[in-house]
Order: structure tokens, then sequence, then C-alpha cells
């Protein structure tokens, strides 16, 4: 500080003080990932965690917290591509093959076993089958992420950050308790215990702090939406009605109109026998012509069982033969395929929409008022956003 005007020069200059503290650098702070104690600092550059990407209304966005949000939504995005995946490669002809293939391993090296020996052993070999497919169809997702994912991330936290800083304005707190009772919820979907789920987090380099922060997050902004906004949100009968009618009939509110011809295997089970019965099925379903004829074609196949199921939900029948179902169209007999009671050739006959119940309105109008909370939410953090100031020392600045 220089002198006051009216104060007399020394005679001579008073050394600099050495033990002032210098005041701490705000971009050499590194904060956890849900708002708590900063984890370190930056020397010189050498923890790229610690180097500050982004800063809204001048709270820091750091690198790491960009690489913890983007493995969460890698993961989000991979789940839907895992169950693509794994569609896929059960409507792969290879899949029927290499079970045809294993059954007939297990055939050749248990001659002299009894049938449900054999059955036994072949139910256990198409489970680690299955098993291997499920890791095929993740390991091929995480190969598929797209980079763009980690702009995605970024632009997550932005808006978390903008999130929070409304529910700050608006007076609205969210209590560590709530965060953590919210997280158990999600454990619990999981089936596991917050400690499980937090070490498998781990296990995918999450640090469960980022999944609560991402947490406290929302909760918050859900809260402000609703302030702001409730008092505009009306949903009528009918607009439950439209949702209903307009639902998608997936699995869950579908049932199968289902038939099945089974072709036995005999006690003494071998290649021949079985390659017989293959042969046979496939003859069977060259030869089908729809449902009304599909007891009239069993009788045609020494040892068949023809049994007309009725309507069942899909699942009530295992993988992988219910997506195969769900796929099929209505009279279309699948391919044989090999299942505890022998060959089996599965028909869909027809389905059934399951009506409505008022569980399922209830739903309806809490979907129909998200949407409307959406709709009005997004325009009011577009407008936060517009009016923030975000640097972004990645784009310099916007």
């Amino acid at each position: 500080m220089p002198p006051d005007a009216g104060e007399a020069p020394a005679a001579k200059p008073k050394p600099k003080p050495r033990a002032a503290k210098p005041k701490p650098d705000k971009t050499a702070v590194v904060n956890d990932t849900d708002g708590n104690k900063p984890r370190g600092k930056s020397r010189g550059g050498s923890d790229e965690s610690a180097r500050i990407v982004v800063k809204v209304n001048d709270e820091p966005i750091t690198a790491r917290e960009i690489s913890q949000r983007q493995r969460i939504m890698g993961g989000a995005d991979i789940q839907d591509k895992v169950k693509a995946n794994m569609q896929r490669l059960i409507k792969d002809p290879s899949t029927s093959e290499k079970l045809k293939g294993i059954l007939n391993e297990v055939v050749k090296a248990n001659e002299g076993k009894s049938r449900d020996e054999i059955i036994a052993i072949f139910e256990a070999r198409k489970k680690a089958f299955a098993v291997g497919l499920q890791k095929q169809a993740v390991e091929s997702a995480r190969n598929s992420v797209s980079p763009a994912v980690r702009k995605g991330a970024k632009d997550a936290l932005i808006e978390e950050r903008l999130k929070l800083q409304a529910a700050k304005t608006a007076g609205i707190t969210v209590s560590d308790e709530e965060v953590d009772k919210q997280v158990g919820v999600i454990a619990q979907r999981n089936k596991m215990t917050i400690a499980e789920f937090g070490e498998h987090l781990k296990g995918a380099g999450i640090d469960i702090a980022t999944m609560k922060s991402r947490t406290k997050a929302d909760l918050a902004w859900m809260e402000v939406v609703r302030k702001k906004f409730g008092h505009q949100i009306a949903i009528t009968s009918r607009d439950v009605d439209r949702i209903v009618a307009a639902g998608p009939a997936g699995e869950d509110g579908t049932e199968l109109q289902l038939q099945r011809i089974s072709l036995q295997l005999l006690n003494k089970v071998d290649q021949n026998a079985l390659a017989k019965r293959q042969l046979e099925a496939e003859a069977a379903r060259a030869n089908f012509t729809g449902c009304q004829q599909s007891a009239t074609l069993a009788n045609t196949i020494p040892g068949a069982r023809f049994e007309d199921l009725g309507l069942r939900s899909p699942a009530a029948v295992p993988e992988p033969t219910r997506s195969l179902l769900l796929s099929a169209r209505d009279g279309e007999m699948l391919p044989p395929a090999v299942g505890t009671g022998g060959i089996e050739l599965w028909i869909v006959c027809g389905r059934k929409a399951v009506s409505a119940d008022k569980q399922k309105r209830d739903a309806a109008e809490d979907e129909a008022k998200q949407a409307e909370f959406s709709i009005l939410a997004k325009k009011y953090l577009r407008d936060l956003r517009q009016d923030a100031v975000i640097d972004d020392r990645e784009i310099g600045g916007s």
C-alpha cells in the first residue's frame, strides 16, 4: 500500500514482510464432486485432474469431475447398446447352431449316461453360453461408445451448477439424508446395499460422491421447477386417456397366444437320434400352414407332443425364446430350438394388449405431468444458461 498523502516519507524503506501468506489460487483448487472440501492443488500442472476446465458464474468444474461424469453417462449409453447387441446375438442363426453344437458335444462326451443327466449337463453349458453372450454384448457396447460422451458430460456438469445456483437463489436446500435416501433407492433397484453399490461404482472407476452430486442437483432442481411452475400444470382425464391409448404395446402390456410342439428325446440320447429329431423338426416347420393345423401336424411326428398354451405373459418364457417370440409375426413358427423337453417348435398365434388398470392410469397421469414439467424446466434451464457467464477454457470461453 502506498503511504497516505500527508505522511512524510521514511528515511529508510522498510523491508518487505516475509510471513505474508499468499492468497490461494482458485485455479489450483480441486473441488470434490459433492461440493465438499478441496481434494488438492495442482503443482505446476502435474495433476491433470486438478485442472479447471470450465467456470460457471465463477464456480469451477475440473477435469476429474468431467472424467467421472463421462463414465456414468457412458454407462447409461452402454445399457441401451448392450440390450440391442444381445437382441442381435440372440437372433443370429449362428447362435442356434452353436447351441446345437454344444448339445452334440455333451451327448458325445457323456455316452452311457441317462437322458436326465445329459439334459442337466446341457442346461449348465447353456447357461454358461448365455453368460458368454452377455459379456460379448457388453464388450461390443463399450467399444462403440461415442467420444461425444465427454462433451455431454461437460454440458451436464454446467447444467448441474446452474441448477444448484437456481436452488440457492430460491432458498431450496437438499440435505445429505435426502441424497443418501435417493441413492439407496437406486442401490435397491440394483439389488444392492449402498455400500455394495459404492463398491460396484468403484469397480467402474466411479466415486460414489459423483453419483451423490448428480442426485443432489436433480433433487434440488425438481423442487425449483415445482415451486416455480407447479401452479401452471393441470392434467385432465382426457389427457390420461390419450396417453394410455397411445402407449406402446410392449412386453409388459402384451400377452401372447402360444402353441408348442415338443419332439421328445429318447431315454438313450445319442448324436444320431438328436440329428434325426432336428431334421424332423425342420421338416415340420417347412410343412407348417397355420395355428389351426398345429395339432394335426404334431400327430404326424412320432413321439411329438402338442400344447396349446393359450395367452401367456412373455416374462414367463425364458430367454432367448422370449425375445424371438416378441419379434415374431402372428401365425409364425420359430426355428427349432433345443429345450428341456427335447427339440421345441414355438408358435405365435396372436397377441392381446392388456387393458390399463388404475395403476397404469396413475402412471399415465404422472407421465403427463412430468412431460409438462420437463418442457417448462428445459426452457428455464436454457434461459439460465443464456444469462450465465460460462468460461470454457477449452474453446476460449462462451
